[in-house]
């Protein structure tokens, strides 16, 4: 027997919003700050994975301005805990990798671009970006527990392509800030997110 039009038309709708949402096709919305000169985005996490107990990978993406943006974030399992003088609190050094997810990550450079009035080269980000970072008064090996501050050093090593971000996690609210450290980084900054050399 035929299957009524209106039941047809309801299980393909329910698919269709299923399996939407589990590919994250419309994202919540982000938010993106320019008070007091300052480019910040805050994403919504989307995405946590633990592949080992210390390794942690998160997927931000959202919607800003109409564009979908985001980026993947890995945590490296290895902090070093050094004590800032004179004083009972430590700083965490290790390693941090962005990854690229695609056009929303694209997207997500392109953005930045547009918000600091410099040109993103290519236009796309690159796949994968090793940096420095240091967590503030935060230990980034309890990111499953407690909210993050960190910040990061693209191209430690060099003069040219030197540039400083800030990068907060909460887990537990959901939430990714990227939030621009000193206006003199951008230059740098871009020629490490639009895979420029």
């Amino acid at each position: 027997m035929p299957m009524p039009h209106l039941a047809r038309c309801l299980i393909v709708g329910f698919l269709s919003a299923l399996f939407g949402a589990a590919n994250g096709n419309e994202p919540t919305a982000g938010r993106l700050s320019t008070a007091e000169g300052f480019v910040d985005i805050d994403l919504p996490i989307v995405q946590t994975d633990s592949k080992s107990p210390n390794l942690v990978s998160v997927v931000a993406r959202g919607k800003i301005q109409g564009a979908i943006v985001g980026l993947a974030v890995d945590l490296s399992p290895n902090w070093i805990a050094k004590p800032i003088e004179n004083t009972n609190t430590f700083v965490y050094w290790g390693k941090v990798h962005l990854h690229s997810i695609g056009s929303d990550s694209d997207a997500f450079s392109k953005l930045l671009a547009s918000y600091y009035q410099l040109p993103c080269a290519t236009a796309k980000m690159p796949s994968r970006i090793e940096v420095d970072a240091v967590g503030l008064s935060s230990d980034p090996r309890l990111v499953k527990s407690n909210p993050i501050k960190m910040k990061l050093f693209f191209s430690a090593n060099s003069e040219k392509n030197y540039a400083e971000v800030y990068l907060n996690l909460d887990l537990n609210s959901k939430v990714l800030q990227f939030h621009e450290k000193d206006p003199g980084y951008r230059a740098p900054l871009l020629r490490g997110l639009c895979d420029e050399s």
